[in-house]
């Protein structure tokens, strides 16, 4: 099934889309596409050939009846059957993202389609308030953005136990007393996947549930309170898992920019993580402005003294005196579209890594867990802990010091924690899987004299047909070269 939503001209102001479905005497609809910007973009709807099941979606349009535009209404329309695209629906498909898997996004038409009485979900009068009813008619988003942000919790500790195994056997000679020594030992490594791994640890302790999570799956809470936990949620899961992708994807030098070693494609995939179920940046923008004006309130911090809840509550105060003072209290102004607005991801940021600390502390998680957490939230905003938390340069370096030489004695523990062992197929992890991947890859000689150039040319051929040589080292043991074994076949050294 697909969510088709979202079109061509219409993302951001998806309650302006032009898809009609205008509702005839027999109580069937005309589902139409009237423009290429009404054209849907960008669920896949293409058939797939390796799954034989037909496609459904909801795809949502302006209801009219009677010539009466009625608001935004979801539709259930087949799409394809196992074999072909019904009648008059149309679809293109759009390039493969760029280290993402292919799925088949696709930009989709609609063309007169008649559609059953039973099609329309929803109401067909006319609403009181169109965008509390559009908010109503979208509000399994929330759900949706929350799963996909869940994703960062594979996706931050598979790579923390990738760089965390490659940092424990890689060595380096030490030009001072000339002996090998493990990687892992430079703090520059140490702080990376500490990190992650606290990062891991503490969404772990939030999507188990937490206090809060609870309050987001009671469904006689207020909609726009669940909305908005699942909004901070998913956000400050995105930025660990991009930022702490990007530095573990750097630590492993020239290696981490190859697919086969994974965390770049990790990297990759989630990207679209903060642009779907709605863009981070713009429902931030939304929930800010409605928490900073009084709309509603978000669970409040159950350990205020911490430094998480500081930093939150620090945040809403000095931007509610600003939005008080210095504008007038003018939300819809064009000051606070200057001023606020490129404020409002941080301070929803600082929302969930308070929802995280708190469902760590409350689960239980060890003391240099929280300790290491802590220090992340300074290094995201040190100007304010400086300013306002009596914490200069020097002492949040000491902070994140004391925190990673008291959890370093622990890191082969948290490493078995991710799970990662069971997903991770970097072939830099072990010697024996990067030797046993290298002989795998395509080889190339100088032929000496006499010798066939086509010999060698056959050999590498033979490798490169095996495909995607790193997806299948599950087995350290399967250590045969092919191109060792043609050259003993042959007689050749």
């Amino acid at each position: 099934g697909q969510f088709l939503l979202t079109e061509q001209a219409h993302g951001l102001d998806a309650i302006s889309i032009e898809t009609r479905a205008d509702m005839q005497d027999d109580g069937s609809f005309i589902l139409n596409t009237p423009n290429d910007g009404a054209a849907k973009y960008m669920p896949p709807t293409i058939p797939l050939p390796n799954i034989s099941l037909p496609r459904y979606a909801l795809v949502f349009a302006k209801l009219f009846v009677n010539g009466e535009d009625r608001g935004v209404r979801p539709f259930v329309v087949q799409l394809s059957t196992t074999k072909a695209l019904m009648p008059r629906v149309s679809s293109r498909m759009i390039p493969e993202r760029v280290g993402a898997g292919p799925i088949g996004h696709s930009i989709t038409w609609f063309d007169h389609i008649k559609l059953a009485p039973w099609a329309c979900l929803g109401p067909l009068t006319k609403p009181k308030d169109p965008k509390a009813a559009f908010r109503a008619t979208v509000w399994r988003l929330s759900i949706g953005g929350l799963a996909i942000g869940a994703l960062a919790v594979p996706s931050v500790g598979i790579s923390a136990y990738i760089l965390g195994r490659y940092s424990l056997r890689r060595h380096v000679i030490n030009p001072d007393t000339g002996e090998a020594m493990p990687i892992i030992d430079c703090r520059t490594q140490q702080i990376p996947i500490l990190h992650a791994l606290a990062q891991l640890s503490v969404m772990q302790a939030f999507m188990n549930g937490s206090s809060t999570l609870k309050t987001f799956t009671d469904f006689t809470a207020d909609g726009p309170v669940r909305a908005g936990i699942a909004a901070a949620a998913k956000t400050a899961m995105m930025m660990h898992a991009q930022e702490s992708c990007t530095q573990l994807s750097e630590r492993l030098g020239a290696r981490g920019l190859y697919g086969h070693n994974q965390i770049i494609n990790i990297q990759l995939e989630g990207r679209g993580g903060s642009i779907a179920e709605g863009d981070n940046l713009v429902i931030c923008i939304r929930l800010a402005t409605e928490l900073l004006i009084g709309r509603y309130e978000l669970p409040l911090p159950k350990y205020p003294e911490c430094l998480a809840a500081r930093h939150e509550v620090g945040l809403f105060k000095e931007y509610r005196e600003e939005l008080a003072g210095k504008l007038g209290g003018q939300h819809l102004s064009d000051a606070f579209n200057r001023l606020m607005l490129p404020r409002c991801k941080g301070l929803i940021e600082a929302v969930g890594q308070r929802f995280f600390y708190e469902a760590a502390k409350d689960a239980g998680l060890e003391q240099a867990i929280l300790d290491i957490y802590e220090a992340g939230i300074v290094k995201h905003n040190p100007v304010w802990f400086a300013a306002y938390a009596g914490m200069d340069e020097p002492a949040q370096a000491a902070h994140e010091d004391a925190a990673i030489t008291a959890a370093m004695p622990h890191l082969e523990r948290y490493l078995e924690w991710t799970g990662g062992k069971n997903y991770a197929l970097a072939p830099i992890m072990t010697q024996t899987r990067w030797d046993a991947f290298v002989r795998r890859l395509p080889f190339y000689r100088g032929a000496e004299p006499g010798q066939d150039v086509d010999v060698l040319t056959k050999a590498k051929m033979q490798i490169v047909e095996k495909g995607p040589c790193w997806m299948a080292l599950r087995s350290e043991t399967d250590m045969v070269d092919p191109v060792d074994q043609f050259h003993s076949r042959n007689g050749q050294a």
